[in-house]
Parts: C-alpha cells; structure tokens; sequence
C-alpha cells in the first residue's frame, strides 16, 4: 500500500490514487491527528520522519525541504540540527 500527501485531494483524484492501491491524506487531516499529540509524540515523530528520508530513502533533497518547513513553522526546533549532520553526507 502506498500513501500520498498532499495540500488537498479532489474527490476524483482520490478515486483514481485508491484505485492505483493507495490511500491518502491532505496536510489539514494530518495536522488534525497530530494537533491530538503530545510534545513528546510530536517531536519523536518529526525525528523518526527525518531519519527516514535520509537513511531510509535517501532523498535529501526531501530533507532539506522537510527542514525548510519545521524552520518556518517552530525556528528554535531541535531538528533542525539534523540539517548540518544531513549536508554533511
């Protein structure tokens, strides 16, 4: 099964992503869900992402794009270390 994130799904669209074996979820259901976590849960949750796209997709340029948005939304975040060990390899 696969999953798709996006900004919105139109109801045609969503028809056509479930039929190709996936499921998806826009940002405002996502940050719906994650709004009910706690910090702890929250922060785990950015840092297990985080190691998936480096380690596990190797896509950093996902990273970088992952790091631009937490910079935007909570500056001080303690991910956003993660960058420099991310640039570095």
């Amino acid at each position: 099964m696969g999953l798709v994130i996006a900004h919105a799904v139109t109801p045609e669209a969503a028809v056509v992503i479930r039929a190709a074996g996936a499921d998806c979820l826009t940002l405002d259901q996502i940050s719906s869900t994650v709004a009910t976590w706690d910090w702890r849960k929250q922060d785990a949750a950015v840092h297990g992402l985080l190691h998936h796209l480096a380690h596990v997709e190797q896509n950093p340029d996902a990273v970088n794009r992952l790091l631009a948005y937490i910079r935007g939304s909570d500056p001080g975040h303690d991910s956003l270390t993660f960058g420099h060990d991310a640039s570095a390899s």
